[in-house]
């Protein structure tokens, strides 16, 4: 362990072989060695947005089910829906969407994300949803940032502005959490917000229409 900090080849042998023994050891013994999150379709998604939608704080509904359904939409990390801004927000009138700069703060990049009318159910709309939480729900009370470092941004999301490392994340967990223990079916026991990147992903994958290349 003296040489860790310097990787000599014995010891990467070492370890990746203890790890392997480890590994095979637990699975022996009928044990689970990985974590994968465990994502969610497209007809879920709809009972979780109604669901949220129909909670005694109404305006706090419109904010969850804005969340849940735009980060759907931009195939999204739970903390990215903390960087979106309203001033980087445009109708592009010509292609009839919506478009704004997402972040992703894990790669160190930023991309403009397009956001279009769903054909077939409001409920996860992701205009609509936007509309319903500026009009009735708690975007109504947004106001742009006053620090020196963030003067004039007006985030999208101001409550999960700021928060510590994962708590963005960790708050859109609670929301599918509160979901599933509401009654919606389909919300898998050991969901996180990464189960929305996740179904979103296999929406895509698995919808004959598109291709593989598309997806990725």
């Amino acid at each position: 362990l003296a040489f860790r900090g310097h990787h000599p080849k014995w010891y990467k042998f070492l370890h990746d072989g203890v790890k392997c023994r480890v590994a095979a050891d637990c699975l022996a013994r009928g044990g689970k060695i990985t974590k994968k999150a465990v994502g969610f379709g497209r007809e879920v998604l709809i009972d979780i947005c109604d669901h949220l939608l129909k909670q005694g704080d109404e305006a706090l509904g419109y904010e969850e089910r804005c969340i849940v359904a735009l980060l759907y939409a931009a195939v999204g990390r739970g903390g990215e829906v903390s960087y979106a801004t309203w001033n980087s927000a445009r109708w592009d009138k010509a292609r009839q969407h919506l478009v704004f700069d997402w972040g992703e703060k894990k790669k160190g990049a930023q991309y403009l994300m397009t956001f279009h009318p769903d054909s077939t159910d409001w409920r996860v709309d992701v205009i609509h949803a936007l509309a319903c939480y500026v009009l009735c729900g708690q975007g109504s009370n947004q106001k742009a940032s006053t620090s020196p470092q963030e003067s004039g941004v007006h985030w999208i999301f101001g409550s999960y502005v700021g928060m510590a490392e994962g708590g963005a994340a960790s708050k859109v967990s609670r929301i599918l959490e509160k979901c599933r223990k509401g009654g919606v079916n389909g919300v898998p026991a050991d969901s996180n917000s990464h189960g929305v990147r996740v179904g979103a992903t296999d929406e895509m994958i698995f919808n004959h229409m598109l291709s593989i290349f598309a997806a990725i």
